[in-house]
């Protein structure tokens, strides 16, 4: 249950989980879930509110959940996999999850991996993204290492734009060796920025995931006692890359500024 913005039209958000029941002593392999039924599919809800608020609840709450709680991710939710039920005169907004045949959980070393991974691809670093596919692998080898380097490099020419979950599938298409649950964590991951998209706003996703990278980085500060993915030292070298990346659009801007008079 979360509570929402005293703003907004909906001011309570919960999710619900059906409930199980699994065989005396492991007789069977079969369960038995408890009914779902009722609601809306997400494209078919009418008010844009409403929308908003799932869009943007749901994203959070996979993200956090995947990458700096459990490690628990459902790599399946699509709009065919969760209904929407609006409960207006509580201004309540109620989400039924199911079908979590496609799940799983990361490990601190593939979480740590996958936020290396992205914050390679938003800063367009080759060794930023190298550390975080050499930790998915596992791997210390330098010579694996230095090739990597150089190929990310010549692929960021390439593709510029390129996310964390193209690089784990640019990955996978070099066969090189990562963790099946990254590739889980990717599809799951870009199934959930569908939602977004479909009503047009595009930059929620941006806007959640760095509001969750704060929000722990914060926390980490405040709490010693809390588990962070990435170390303080990843931290540090993240940082000196931003500056030198930013240092360096600086002075090519000014360049092709100087050309162009």
């Amino acid at each position: 249950a979360i509570k929402l913005s005293p703003d907004s039209k909906f001011n309570h958000l919960e999710v619900k989980v059906p409930s199980v029941y699994l065989p005396p002593n492991g007789q069977s392999h079969l369960h038995v879930q408890e009914f779902a039924t009722g609601g809306q599919k997400f494209s078919d809800l009418a008010d844009a509110k409403a929308q908003h608020v799932v869009a943007q609840e749901m994203l959070h709450m996979w993200f956090e959940e995947a990458l700096f709680k459990s490690g628990f991710l459902n790599a399946d939710l699509h709009q065919g996999n969760f209904r929407v039920v609006l409960l207006e005169e509580g201004s309540k907004v109620k989400i039924l999850l199911y079908d979590f045949g496609l799940s799983t959980i990361l490990t601190k070393r593939e979480q740590r991996a996958f936020i290396l991974i992205g914050a390679g691809a938003e800063l367009k670093s080759s060794s930023t993204i190298t550390d975080g596919l050499m930790e998915a692998m596992d791997s210390t080898d330098k010579v694996l290492r230095k090739k990597l380097i150089e190929s990310i490099e010549n692929e960021l020419k390439i593709n510029p734009t390129y996310e964390a979950e193209d690089w784990i599938a640019w990955c996978l298409q070099k066969n090189y060796f990562i963790s099946e649950k990254l590739g889980a964590f990717a599809r799951g991951s870009l199934l959930l920025k569908q939602l977004p998209e479909v009503i047009g706003e595009v930059e929620m996703f941006d806007h959640v995931m760095k509001d969750i990278a704060t929000k722990n980085l914060v926390r980490m500060i405040a709490d010693r006692k809390y588990d962070f993915p990435i170390t303080k030292g990843d931290l540090a070298k993240l940082a000196t890359t931003k500056i030198k990346k930013s240092c360096v659009d600086l002075f090519r801007s000014f360049f092709r500024m100087d050309k162009k008079k």
